[in-house]
């Protein structure tokens, strides 16, 4: 079963561009004027550009293929791979481009369920052949897939249901009702050895045991006081354990259903005055088990008499290299003399319960370890890192084996190019910063959240959320974490500096036009923009309300006098040398962007709350309202506008709209009139961007096209095939002739060559 782990982190999406198909151009000259539809495909070329799949997937699951384990199994947020530990460039991909929910390997190791956005279906493992697909009706009651014991039931658990399936035929056996023990969360599952029962256990620490054979409960305990984590049953079949963050690990008598045992393990690092159960495994013969708590503190006690067996920690002077960080998977060897552990601290480690000894530490990754495993014979272990890479190891001299990297397409989540220079900046899923030549895609620098901390120090890292560039170009910008997040600045020219910290609770931020300057927005404590010279000290700019109140937006003036802030209670520009408020507008509801028009002479707000979005153009010398474009009454969508063509004019998508809009509208910025419509996609829009000239309109759809639009007369101007899973962003180059589309899959870039006049029909 794939369960997601514990929030220690955050991850994104992955998948894989593949080459342009087609491309298509209709028209562009300087100042994009209004042409004739006719075919004028040779005015206008358009190149394809470098490609970025670099950024590694995290792989979060690792497991040997029985019965000889020579077959391993990895899984991505996006992808299930096999591959031979001894020829991993022998990769079977036998899921991709959807995100996964689970999925569990066979007791006989020949097939694997695996439930998906896309569907749920069983798939013989070496072939790679599908031998079950379950009908699309079932999908939403699918969860996550645990076979029984001796194959022949599967089931999944929903927060209301665990359902049970013919693994041959899909038919649903039998739908168990939860009576509310999943309310919270989705509980946890669990199959006892002989398979007459199953064991379910809620996120608040009720255990029911439901019998297979009519689903009705067997047993029921609540014995843990707050949030429980973890559920084993011995593969004896004898006990049952559960843990949680009171610090308790309780083992149950399946024979009569007594609390066999309590075990306390207490750390040094305690939630409550207690020190929560990180991760906790049975050996195979179900005589011990290992417990991880906080602070690094590691525990081995044998279930039969209570005893302490072994304990490893962070102590003073002590002959073996303890983890730095939360242990977060762990497994015993088949004969339970070895515990193989991996950490936060980006290592994974073998003990020897027997004698106390560390057998080895084989290898540091650049990344937390995610999950650990050993083969069926003991011969070899392996781990599997969030920096996207495994490692097997050969169990006897503990010499690395293997290594594999197959989950290296990843998910694009922000790109910034450099205005004068030949570099593109992109933060991806991976939880990596990387610098690109634009001309070459060449790799030049690669950045991290702890990229300049000694490892031993780091905890959990933080996932990039944006990247920008300094119109300098000398400079980056990188918030770390999402809402609430850190900042960052580094120097990046032939070498990278040390990073300058700009403050934590950071929503928004943005460069100064002459890149000497970066506004930030936050609300720690209390809501306010700051102002940071580069050069010189911080300017605050006291925010519009409450210490509670948002800033989700910041933004600067086209002559970099005004900073704009959009807050909960209104729209402001600020005066930045003075801090003074130079114009203030309530737009409806609460204000989440906030833009001037290159004269300065208007504002584009994008507001409102729940079922109630709303785009609003106001006159900056009067504070009032020009233009008013409202979400359709009833429903949830949310409107993204943006100005074009100097602030006369501006462009409005609609998110989330039923039925779909396909076409994002232009609109007059005074009069308040519906020009046209950008019409072309076959599916609706999910990324737009608008060039720093303001000319031309990039827009990606699900159709996997990008297109790009004159702002003055709505034509195509060009239209290109993207291999990208799903598109999450578009960006300009500086210059205007280059344009990026970012997502799931990496990033892809085109160059934009207008012809000669003499070329054109």
């Amino acid at each position: 079963m794939t369960i997601p782990p514990k929030p220690h982190n955050g991850r994104c999406l992955t998948g894989i561009p593949t080459p342009i198909l087609a491309w298509v151009a209709s028209a562009l000259v300087a100042t994009c004027p209004t042409l004739q539809a006719t075919d004028v495909s040779k005015v206008y070329a358009v190149s394809p550009g470098i490609e970025i799949s670099d950024h590694r997937a995290a792989i979060w699951t690792i497991q040997f293929v029985p019965p000889s384990g020579r077959l391993v199994l990895t899984s991505s947020s996006d992808s299930l791979i096999a591959w031979h530990s001894a020829r991993p460039s022998n990769a079977r991909r036998l899921s991709e481009g959807s995100p996964l929910v689970g999925h569990a390997i066979s007791p006989d190791g020949s097939r694997v369920a695996l439930t998906a956005v896309s569907g749920a279906r069983i798939l013989d493992i070496r072939s790679g052949r599908v031998t079950l697909e379950f009908d699309h009706d079932s999908l939403p009651e699918m969860g996550y897939p645990v076979w029984s014991p001796v194959g022949n039931r599967l089931s999944t658990q929903t927060n209301t249901h665990v359902n049970i399936w013919h693994p041959d035929t899909g038919e649903l056996l039998r739908s168990i009702d939860l009576d509310g023990l999943g309310r919270e969360s989705l509980p946890l599952l669990a199959w006892s050895p002989s398979g007459e029962q199953i064991a379910v256990l809620g996120i608040f620490g009720t255990l029911r045991i439901y019998r297979v054979a009519d689903g009705e409960v067997e047993f029921e305990a609540q014995r843990h006081d707050g949030v429980t984590w973890n559920l084993a049953w011995s593969s004896d079949g004898r006990l049952i354990a559960t843990g949680g963050d009171d610090g308790i690990v309780n083992l149950w008598s399946t024979s009569d259903w007594s609390l066999h045992r309590s075990i306390l393990n207490e750390g040094t690092l305690l939630s409550g005055g207690q020190s929560p159960v990180d991760s906790m495994a049975f050996s195979k013969d179900g005589d011990r088990i290992a417990v991880s708590v906080p602070a690094s503190t590691i525990r081995v006690w044998s279930t039969l008499s209570g005893e302490e067996l072994a304990r490893w920690s962070v102590e003073p002077e002590v002959s073996y290299t303890p983890h730095y960080g939360q242990v977060v998977s762990m497994a015993f060897s088949p004969d339970g003399r070895f515990l193989l552990t991996g950490g936060l601290d980006s290592t994974a480690k073998v003990w020897d319960v027997e004698t106390g000894a560390q057998a080895a530490a084989p290898h540091s990754f650049r990344e937390a370890v995610e999950a650990v495993a050993w083969s069926q014979d003991g011969m070899r272990y392996g781990a599997a890192s969030s920096d996207g890479s495994v490692r097997i190891w050969d169990s006897a001299s503990h010499a690395e084996i293997s290594g594999f990297q197959g989950h290296d397409r990843g998910n694009v989540v922000s790109l910034s190019y450099a205005p004068s220079v030949a570099r593109v900046a992109t933060a991806g899923g991976d939880g990596t910063v990387r610098i690109w030549q634009t001309g070459t895609g060449y790799p030049l620098f690669e950045l991290t959240y702890f990229d300049w901390v000694p490892w031993r120090y780091r905890g959990s890292p933080m996932p990039p959320e944006a990247v920008s560039y300094s119109p300098e170009s000398n400079k980056i910008a990188i918030l770390f974490g999402w809402a609430g997040g850190e900042l960052h600045i580094r120097d990046v020219t032939s070498e990278v500096s040390p990073p300058a910290y700009l403050g934590g609770s950071v929503d928004s931020f943005a460069w100064s036009p002459d890149g000497q300057r970066l506004a930030v927005a936050g609300s720690d404590g209390l809501s306010v923009v700051q102002v940071h010279d580069l050069y010189g000290q911080p300017l605050w700019l006291i925010g519009p309300g409450s210490s509670d109140e948002q800033i989700p937006h910041v933004s600067w003036s086209g002559d970099g006098e005004r900073v704009l802030s959009a807050s909960d209670s209104r729209a402001t520009a600020w005066d930045w040398s003075t801090g003074m408020v130079v114009t203030a507008v309530r737009p409806e509801g609460r204000a989440l962007y906030v833009e001037e028009s290159s004269d300065g002479s208007l504002l584009l707000t994008e507001g409102g709350r729940f079922r109630a979005s709303v785009v609003q153009v106001w006159d900056i010398p009067t504070e009032s309202e020009l233009v008013r474009v409202e979400a359709r009454r009833g429903t949830l969508e949310r409107l993204e506008a943006r100005f074009v063509a100097q602030g006369s004019r501006f462009v409005v998508r609609r998110l989330r709209s039923q039925p779909p809009e396909l076409a994002p509208w232009i609109w007059d910025s005074s009069a308040g009139q519906q020009l046209f419509a950008l019409e072309g996609h076959s599916a609706p829009v999910v990324a737009m961007a608008v060039s720093a000239n303001g000319q031309l309109i990039a827009t990606a759809a699900a159709d996997r096209e990008v297109r790009i639009w004159c702002a003055t007369s709505g034509k195509a101007v060009a239209a290109m095939s993207t291999g990208l899973a799903s598109v999450r962003g578009l960006a300009f180059g500086p210059d205007n002739t280059e344009v990026a589309a970012f997502g799931n899959g990496g990033a892809q870039s085109w160059s934009l060559h207008p012809l000669p006049p003499s070329e054109t029909p």
